[in-house]
């Protein structure tokens, strides 16, 4: 069902049903921002040379692999080839893919080694740190020998750093924020995190030019995560300015949604246009905010600048992002496609497609933690979508679980009235559960939550509070 759904994205409906943008469904255009990128060309380009019109998919994949592997040198794979196929390998459970990953892993440490012996030159640097960088890609496929691939990547790094190579610095500072990908908390890489640590290597790559480094270091100085002066603004500015002049996304981003806080300048909105269109423009999946947010700008216009609602690039905007595994556009979706089935009559065909997108959409934010889209999805199998979905209170709790576990009010409202209802979940106590949620929406700001606990009436209402 989530592959067909899927591909019906890119034909939306072309007749007479009401898309969710207020206007007539349209097809959905080709997207400039992704057709002008050179990765999606290369993609495209890689399709080609695997014959990927007579081939079912898992022998798409394979004949890549086939082509590309038996190349031993990895100098004589492209850097293009490398990136499709380490998507093919993040994507596919194949064991062919994981084969190709170990594969890949020992071409790059050979690589490595060998201009490590020649010089300690910047392409020394670049292969060692591209064998690193392969590692933590790929970490989730290292299925044997996990923990020790992981401790090699972090040396690699923590060297590279020290030799003040910026985008290592970056890479290492990354980790020492959150830590290696899929390592095992009972055999720790680094033993603490190192906020100060972290800040010092980034602002060290971003003086030689490195513009992811410099976009992290002023949000780390904006939102006070380093001992700073109380002029946080002036730093952080400056440094967002230094990433932005790169185009990096998530600093155009930045300083877009800061021109844009006052509705009724006219100067400063269209300065915050300009911007975010150019962030969309070089949304990535790292940073694909600034899609979502133009999309819904484009959808209700900007009538301070005589800019009228456009729907269709609002969806396509919202596609794009989504592309991306944007959780919040994938959650609008969902809801605008609800609402698109919710107007149309029983009758017509198109309600059920729209249904279909909705639930697909909710589906992949709630895959991505989206409190909101949790919920919502919990409300469709409470409910049961006609045709789509049928009724399963049991994952309609556990959806909502994940949402109130994750703070948001309504589900924790929601977690109440299950509780209460002694549907699908049992306890000794009922309404002493249903009031501990309750209680804790209530804290959140949920007047239903309040009125749930009013209406209880419990002797140890002041206890839980």
């Amino acid at each position: 069902m989530a592959t067909a759904v899927a591909r019906s994205n890119d034909s939306m409906a072309s007749g007479k049903a009401m898309s969710p943008f207020s206007c007539e469904a349209t097809q959905r255009r080709p997207s400039r921002r992704r057709a002008s990128s050179s990765s999606y060309q290369q993609q495209l380009q890689l399709q080609k040379s695997s014959h990927t019109s007579s081939s079912p998919a898992h022998k798409r994949q394979d004949s890549t692999i086939s082509a590309s592997s038996s190349n031993s040198d990895c100098s004589s794979i492209s850097s293009s080839t490398v990136g499709a196929l380490a998507d093919l390998a993040i994507y596919s459970r194949s064991p062919r893919q994981a084969l190709y990953v170990l594969r890949r892993l020992n071409e790059l440490k050979r690589a490595a080694d060998r201009a490590a012996e020649e010089s300690d030159s910047p392409q020394a640097n670049a292969a060692s740190f591209a064998y690193a960088k392969y590692i933590l890609d790929h970490a989730a496929r290292l299925e044997i020998g996990q923990h020790a691939w992981l401790s090699e990547a972090v040396t690699v790094l923590h060297d590279l750093a020290l030799r003040r190579y910026p985008v290592a610095q970056t890479l290492y500072a990354d980790l020492l924020l959150e830590g290696p990908p899929c390592a095992d908390p009972s055999q720790p890489i680094l033993v603490q995190r190192d906020n100060e640590g972290a800040f010092r290597l980034y602002r060290q790559a971003s003086e030689r030019g490195d513009a992811d480094a410099a976009y992290k270091a002023a949000i780390m100085v904006r939102d006070r995560k380093v001992p700073w002066g109380s002029d946080t603004r002036t730093e952080s500015g400056r440094l967002l300015a230094l990433a932005a002049a790169q185009n990096h996304p998530g600093a155009l981003h930045a300083l877009a949604t800061d021109q844009l806080t006052d509705p009724s300048d006219v100067v400063r909105t269209a300065r915050g246009l300009k911007l975010l269109r150019l962030a969309a423009d070089h949304a990535n999946r790292h940073y694909p905010d600034a899609l979502h947010d133009l999309a819904l700008i484009h959808q209700r216009g900007v009538p301070l600048l005589s800019i009228p609602p456009d729907a269709a690039s609002a969806l396509n905007l919202l596609l794009d992002a989504a592309d991306l595994r944007h959780a919040p556009s994938h959650n609008t979706l969902g809801t605008y496609y609800a609402s698109a089935a919710t107007a149309l009559p029983p009758t017509s065909p198109d309600r059920s497609r729209f249904n279909a997108l909705s639930v697909h959409h909710q589906s992949v934010a709630a895959n991505l933690s989206h409190p909101q889209a949790q919920l919502a999805l919990s409300q469709m199998y409470l409910q049961g979508v006609p045709g789509v979905l049928e009724k399963d209170p049991a994952e309609a709790y556990l959806l909502a679980r994940k949402a109130a576990d994750a703070g948001l009010a309504r589900a924790q409202c929601v977690v109440g009235h299950f509780v209460e209802a002694a549907q699908v979940v049992r306890c000794s106590d009922p309404k002493r559960e249903a009031a501990m949620w309750f209680a804790r929406a209530a804290k959140a700001g949920s007047t239903a939550a309040v009125r749930a606990l009013e209406r209880l009436d419990t002797d140890f209402h002041g206890s839980v509070v």
